[in-house]
């Protein structure tokens, strides 16, 4: 039956990614504004291979979607990277440029993204101190995508993080206004909002893996959230920042691109 279970999120998490190819397909060029991948150190017994942006500025960390680290997200912090800031992107399952049914088995069984507990991811033991390590005290982001999508929140209760990116939150799937953070972490993040952090989050308005729902709790819990719904580009339209994006200022995702960024300048001291 568990089996079955992860079968089945796999299934529902890669048609909301797209059953129709993507609109504005990337390719491994994208890799070119960053450096040759490196371990990072090792936090709380766990260890990734960094992405690491050849531009300087304040520290971004970009979590990737679900299927993997898809060149569409390494498209995003490409954009993210130009605009003056040092863009991370940690692979926390399977391999670059690969999308697949067996990276989100990955995540939900060996990466610590729970898909049925109500409860926070495990990156978190190992993020808070590498978000340390690169920020060097100076104000820093967290962007999360999909799976990651509930993590930056979680994250405000650093004093570094000045600016979290909710992107399509799509889990825990154990109800549609499961949250998958602690109380504690929402205080927190309340607290750090009235200091000045920003919390954004973003949704195509159809998109039923990051549901309704789901905002509806968040914002009643924190009634502080900048909150975006685009219209849906297409049916079963997820991917806000990813594979939906269309590099066009008329177009929603590009705006929503083009808001965040807007927040990262403003709050981190561009």
């Amino acid at each position: 039956m568990k089996r079955l279970a992860f079968a089945i999120v796999a299934l529902a998490l890669m048609a909301c990614h797209g059953s129709a190819p993507a609109r504005q397909p990337a390719g491994p060029s994208v890799l070119a504004s960053f450096k040759p991948p490196y371990l990072s150190e090792k936090f709380a017994g766990q260890q990734y291979t960094i992405y690491e942006s050849k531009s300087d500025g304040p520290a971004v960390v970009i979590l990737h979607e679900g299927p993997g680290m898809l060149y569409e997200d390494i498209r995003f912090g490409q954009i993210v990277a130009s605009k003056g800031f040092k863009v991370y992107m940690p692979l926390m399952f399977g391999k670059v440029g690969e999308r697949s049914n067996t990276n989100l088995l990955r995540a939900c069984t060996r990466a610590g993204f729970h898909c049925f507990r109500n409860r926070p991811a495990a990156i978190l033991d190992w993020l808070h101190p590498f978000v340390d390590s690169v920020s060097h005290g100076k104000p820093a982001a967290v962007i999360g995508m999909c799976l990651s999508g509930n993590v930056p929140l979680a994250m405000l209760d650093d004093p570094n993080v000045r600016v979290a990116v909710m992107s399509q939150p799509a889990l825990p799937m154990t109800s549609k206004a499961a949250l998958g953070v602690t109380d504690a972490q929402v205080s927190a993040a309340r607290a750090a909002i009235k200091k000045g952090a920003a919390l954004l989050y973003f949704r195509f308005t159809e998109d039923t893996i990051s549901p309704q729902q789901r905002l509806d709790a968040f914002k009643k819990l924190i009634p502080e959230i900048e909150e975006h719904q685009l219209p849906s580009a297409r049916h079963g339209a997820h991917s806000v920042l990813g594979l939906e994006y269309v590099d066009d200022p008329n177009d929603p995702s590009n705006q929503a691109a083009q808001r965040a960024i807007a927040v990262l300048k403003e709050r981190l001291g561009t």
